[in-house]
């Protein structure tokens, strides 16, 4: 059997290749079946793809992964580097040591390896022996999932030991020898998508030109709580400094927002998103350096996900719909946290309406107005129209659903009156402050079409102060989508001539939402709206994986993508809201912190309110669930089944991370000394009060040691608390039943 698998290997890794297709077993091109095992080595198929280990053949251990009909390949060792390489079979301490005559310390590394079979995978464990550890590998191939493969790594540590200098991703790019008894490292041009830069996806994302492949990496970071929690190590992303280890890497991450102005003031153009031709030799996983591990440790080293798929088409919408397919798939099988059930409707939400209507929390007006102020005690008096449409949305239906709550009824209509004040009859617009809004300033976008966006939601639901603003501004939106080609920075407010600072392309999604509100407004009778939506949209297929610029805005343009499908019939539009999807998910903290802060909270299903940004922020989280909820609401049967479980696990799940954004939920689960002291010593902006019901802005993984609020470790909270995020917990109010029917009371009004 030895001898068939090593003549089998030295066909397959020949430099004439392609004779591989006729060697091969007869198999259709999905097939995920294991094609030869021995006691040492196996081979497998998966679709297109060959996995196969054999190191009696190639001692180095390597496991190679390669296309059909292709002698480039990807190599691994499940875990890589100094102390590891678990899969070779005398490698020594690692290749420090090759240069030593005679024998080697761990002569045999590789002790045992068995393939399982089962009605949905193949399994492969590989036991290994180090003089610090034991380990345990396992491989599994996925066969509803031709192309992607699943590895973890476990230890049980023998005798201490310390890992110093650089830290080695598991994943690089190879080339057999045409004996087969070489592996050697080379690299591989690619086009990069997505790095993790920053706490969101743990991803690398790429199209290999050599294998004609896309491929997609995921590290599972919630099996390696144990990992960060032993060693003490940073948090595992990169940032603010960049190599920082812990991250899934491959080169620097990309910084890809783009000037809208030249020093000397004039407009510079939007660029499109460019593929961009790259060499690199490795990807993948960092493990944190500098840590020591003890003895009777046992512990995950690696939990991996890699998925390979042959290119077909390379336009933009594509490259972002298959990077949500694949997120998807993988989802299914990584770990996640339990969800907790939270009363929002008794337990939070009247707490929450009477601390926002606190003196020290809100602004007095012109003697009538009762403004609530953007932050918890903030020293300024300060009016801003989101933070009264963000509490407004919600409450006009919870008002509705729960007529009885006195101080939810009284807070609404505050708001609604004061709506006005917000108008300037002159201009034709609302501003996020009071008008008069000077038409000479520049204003970013951000604080231009989010408020439109909650405007709209608001005239949607007939009220009829805000469809009477809306209404009366549609010119002028209609203007400066024209004036600015429909991609947005910071706008001349007179005629909208003039862009300056960073361009916000994914405020073009916002956009699309907004004319098709217009449209929606007018029963689909304003044509005029519905062809800039258009427009607008056609501009989004300019863009990749680098739409992001807050989190919120991009999710804005999946709904208004699928409100234009639905409109037009075109299914153009359907094809790019997967460029806005894949950016919001993207910045999605699909692992579990279970060490430091993370103990006493839930990161997943967190989200980056700013590409990197290293916390959570509830605004932008409980704006991108209630897109979630309304995309899925429009196209959810006609999605992939995967990838709508996922869409609703992300806004169900959404409401057991946001509990931990409020204080005295924090602080009665013991988390106390990881939040921001009470007072403003620690703050940005206001105070921090463990009594008030009022979220958090910011929640961060890691140790909760530092006080800077752009350190990775910081507290929960030096930001302070966002009164202009408060209406995320109406939300969850409204959407409780559904997520815990046993809450659900019976006889009341659907949401």
């Amino acid at each position: 059997m030895t001898q068939l698998l090593q003549a089998v290997q030295v066909v397959i890794w020949a430099a004439c290749i392609d004779s591989f297709v006729s060697s091969a077993r007869s198999a259709d091109a999905a097939a995920v079946e294991l094609t030869a095992q021995s006691d040492h080595a196996f081979e497998l198929a998966s679709g297109e793809y060959r996995v196969r280990y054999d190191p009696q053949m190639e001692q180095d251990g390597w496991i190679v992964i390669s296309r059909a009909g292709d002698g480039s390949a990807i190599g691994t060792k499940l875990a890589q580097g100094q102390g590891l390489d678990i899969t070779a079979a005398g490698a020594g301490e690692g290749d420090i040591y090759q240069w030593k005559p005679g024998s080697r310390k761990d002569s045999r590394i590789f002790r045992s390896l068995a393939c399982r079979e089962t009605p949905a995978t193949i399994e492969i464990t590989i036991l290994s022996h180090r003089q610090w550890a034991d380990f345990e590998g396992q491989l599994v191939a996925f066969k509803q999932h031709p192309g992607l493969l699943h590895w973890t790594v476990t230890a049980t540590v023998l005798q201490d030991r310390a890992f110093s200098g650089e830290a080695t991703p598991d994943a690089h790019f190879v080339t057999p020898s045409s004996d087969g008894k070489q592996i050697v490292r080379t690299s591989h041009e690619v086009i990069r998508y997505a790095v993790q830069r920053g706490p969101g996806n743990p991803v690398v994302y790429f199209q290999d030109r050599a294998m004609r492949s896309l491929v997609f990496y995921f590290e599972d970071l919630t099996s390696l709580s144990d990992l960060y929690r032993t060693t003490g190590c940073d948090v595992p992303f990169d940032y603010p400094i960049a190599g920082n280890p812990g991250a899934v890497a491959m080169g620097p991450a990309s910084h890809w927002f783009q000037a809208a102005a030249a020093p000397d003031g004039s407009r510079l153009e939007p660029k499109p998103f460019e593929p961009k031709v790259e060499a690199f030799g490795e990807f993948g996983f960092r493990r944190p350096r500098g840590c020591r591990l003890r003895q009777g440790d046992q512990l995950a080293l690696g939990d991996t996900y890699l998925y390979l798929r042959p290119v077909a088409e390379t336009d933009n919408a594509s490259i972002c719909r298959n990077y949500v397919e694949m997120l998807a798939d993988v989802y299914q099988y990584i770990r996640k946290p339990p969800q907790i059930a939270t009363d929002w409707r008794r337990d939070v939400v009247p707490q929450l309406v009477r601390d926002v209507q606190r003196p020290e929390n809100t602004t007095h007006l012109r003697g009538e107005f009762v403004i609530p102020k953007a932050y918890v005690c903030y020293e300024h008096d300060d009016t801003q129209l989101w933070t009264v449409l963000n509490l407004l949305h919600p409450l006009e239906l919870f008002t509705k659903r729960y007529p009885e709550d006195k101080d939810a009824a009284a807070l609404r209509d505050r708001l609604s009156a004061a709506l006005p004040i917000f108008w300037d009859k002159q201009l034709h617009w609302f501003g996020n402050n009071p008008a008069p809004c000077s038409p000479d300033m520049f204003y970013t976008a951000v604080y231009i079409l989010i408020p439109a966006h909650m405007l709209a939601d608001l005239a949607l639901l007939g009220h009829p102060e805000a469809k009477a603003m809306l209404l009366d501004a549609r010119d002028r939106y209609l203007q400066m989508g024209r004036r600015c080609q429909y991609v947005f920075a910071d706008v001349w407010l007179r005629d909208f001539s003039k862009q300056s600072v960073y361009y916000q392309f994914d405020a073009t999604g916002e956009y699309v939402y907004l004319m098709m509100a217009y449209h929606k407004l007018s029963e689909g009778k304003d044509a005029e709206s519905l062809s800039a939506a258009a427009a607008a949209a056609e501009k989004l297929a300019d863009r990749c994986m680098d739409l992001g610029w807050q989190v919120n805005m991009s999710a804005a343009g999946v709904v208004g993508c699928e409100l234009l499908y639905r409109a037009t019939g075109q299914r153009r539009y359907r094809d790019l809201a997967n460029i806005p999807l894949a950016n919001t998910l993207l910045q999605a903290w699909l692992w579990e912190s279970d060490y430091g802060v993370g103990r006493h909270t839930t990161t997943f299903w967190a989200f980056s309110g700013c590409p990197a940004a290293p916390s959570s922020a509830e605004f932008e989280s409980h704006r991108t669930r209630l897109a979630l909820r309304q995309y899925l609401e429009l196209s959810g049967k006609d999605l992939p089944p995967a990838v709508a479980s996922m869409l609703e696990d992300g806004w169900k799940r959404g409401l057991t991370q946001s509990r931990f954004c409020l204080p005295p939920l924090l602080v009665a689960d013991g988390a106390r000394p990881f939040i921001a002291v009470e007072g403003k010593t620690q703050t940005n902006c206001g105070e921090v009060r463990f009594d008030q019901m009022i979220p958090l802005e910011d929640v961060r993984a890691g140790w909760g040691t530092d006080i800077e609020w752009w350190q990775n470790n910081s507290k929960l909270g030096v930001v302070g608390q966002e009164i202009y995020g408060a209406g995320g917990p109406i939300w969850y109010a409204l959407w409780q039943d559904e997520v815990n029917p046993s809450m659900a009371e019976p006889g009341l009004p659907a949401p």
